[in-house]
């Protein structure tokens, strides 16, 4: 992500054996990353490569462990040489259907693998495109947190003190983990959109704290577009 410094916040890829992402002791190689851009190459050797299934994950703060893993890949066993093969992403996205007056649902997909110590996840609501400055919570107008043991469905940002204007550029971004004072830890962020609010949603809410729900659907509020 543009901004974050993965020395100094322990960013690290990790190779497996199999299809799952377990725990740190689990590890075939682990590498922690080092470089100041935001790509490069690692490399794993001393694999069986062809014979035995692999899986690769990249996390964002190593001194946690796995817990943190955002991204995964998986080198099956039949993999062909010169494949290009899919990874499995952390995302956010923001439906033009569910942005309301000063709500918005988004929803919210990670990699399925083992988590304990991260099981919190937020999202913080910013203006404009993103910048390497929403790392650090520089402007941010809302942000909600719940505790998510699922790997996707949705997550509910209520009460937005600065109602959303129609026209307007917003960022939301994901991410995961808390500071030592129970609120978003900026510098743990795994994905993000950026989105236009094209058309007015008035919608009939209660109050309430913020909550997660594994369908796609809200019980505390109904959107009428206009």
């Amino acid at each position: 992500m543009p901004g974050t410094e993965p020395c100094k916040q322990g960013h690290f890829v990790a190779i497996l054996e199999g299809r799952e992402v377990l725990s740190s002791a689990e590890a075939l190689h682990t590498h922690i990353v080092c470089s100041t851009g935001m790509c490069g190459q690692l490399l794993f050797n001393d694999l069986a490569i062809g014979k035995k299934e692999y899986i690769v994950g990249y996390g964002i703060d190593g001194y946690a462990g796995m817990e943190t893993i955002c991204a995964t890949l998986i080198l099956p066993a039949a993999a062909k040489k010169g494949v290009i093969l899919p990874a499995n992403l952390s995302n956010v996205f923001v439906s033009p259907d569910h942005i309301g007056t000063d709500l918005i649902l988004a929803q919210l997909s990670i990699p399925f693998y083992y988590q304990e110590r991260y099981s919190f996840k937020w999202i913080a609501l910013f203006p404009g495109e993103f910048n390497d400055q929403m790392c650090h919570g520089k402007n941010v107008l809302a942000v909600s947190k719940s505790y998510i043991p699922q790997h996707c469905g949705n997550i509910l940002l209520k009460n937005i003190p600065e109602r959303l204007s129609r026209f307007e550029t917003y960022t939301l971004v994901h991410g995961i983990g808390l500071d030592a004072f129970h609120v978003p830890d900026y510098s743990k962020q795994v994905s993000y959109c950026t989105f236009i609010v094209w058309r007015s949603n008035v919608y009939i809410g209660t109050t309430g704290v913020s909550s997660f729900y594994s369908k796609n659907y809200v019980n505390e509020c109904v959107f009428a577009h206009l």
